[in-house]
Formats: structure tokens, C-alpha cells, sequence
């Protein structure tokens, strides 16, 4: 039923279909991968979020990929986090650039500067 919803028009349930799916034990990881392309940045964000829970090879590459082409601040900061969170060492690469990241406004330049400190620390001590 997530996975299905996961494909709806309403951006609202795409949103809740990524939700649901995070909460899930297991399955759904193909389902929340397609979401990180979502048009939508409430949903990426939210895809980015349960993957947290699903720190596997594939789902680390796709978090790195979209983290390479994501405009939006919000989203930028969960992917970091979430890579942090996969235990890939492939991580490194993608989020070391963050830390010093020039970004406007500065507010959020902080919280992306201290979620790659973070989420490198976790990605180092992992090895």
C-alpha cells in the first residue's frame, strides 16, 4: 500500500508513504530511493529521513548522488546527516566539501557546516 502511494499525484501522501515506509523494519528502500528524485522537496526530505533506517550500500550511493544536485538547504542538511548514518566510507568524499560551505543565509550555513562535522565524525569512527 506505501509503495503504491508512494507513486500518488498529492505530494501530501508521497510525503506520508516515505514517512510510513521509515517506520518499517525492513523493504520499502527501493520505494524511498525513487522518492529522493521526487519534485517535491518535502518529500525528498522525508525520503532522506527513513533512509536513515536503511544504512545500506545502495541506499548510501543514492543519498550521495542526490546530496551532488540538491538545491534545497533542508534537504542538503538530512541527506548529510542520513549519509553519516549509512557507515560508508564513500560518504567522506561527498560530505568533507559542507564543512566549509559558503551558504546563505548564514543560519542555515551553520546548521550545514554542523551536520557534515557530524556526520564525518560518525563516517570516520564507523571505520
Amino acid at each position: 500500500v506505501l509503495s503504491r502511494l508512494a507513486g500518488h499525484d498529492l505530494d501530501a501522501l508521497r510525503k506520508a508513504a516515505a514517512f510510513g515506509l521509515g517506520r518499517l523494519s525492513d523493504g520499502g528502500a527501493e520505494t524511498l530511493i525513487t522518492l529522493l528524485e521526487d519534485p517535491k522537496s518535502m518529500v525528498r526530505l522525508e525520503a532522506a529521513r527513513a533512509l536513515v533506517s536503511r544504512p545500506t550500500p545502495e541506499a548510501a550511493n543514492a543519498l550521495i548522488r542526490r546530496l551532488a544536485v540538491e538545491r534545497s538547504l533542508a534537504v542538503q542538511e538530512q541527506l548529510i546527516f542520513a549519509l553519516g548514518k549509512t557507515g560508508s566510507a564513500h560518504g567522506i568524499d561527498a560530505i568533507a566539501p559542507y564543512q566549509k560551505a559558503q551558504i546563505k543565509p548564514k543560519y542555515m550555513q551553520q546548521r550545514i557546516r554542523s551536520a557534515a562535522q557530524k556526520a564525518l565524525a560518525e563516517l570516520k569512527s564507523a571505520r
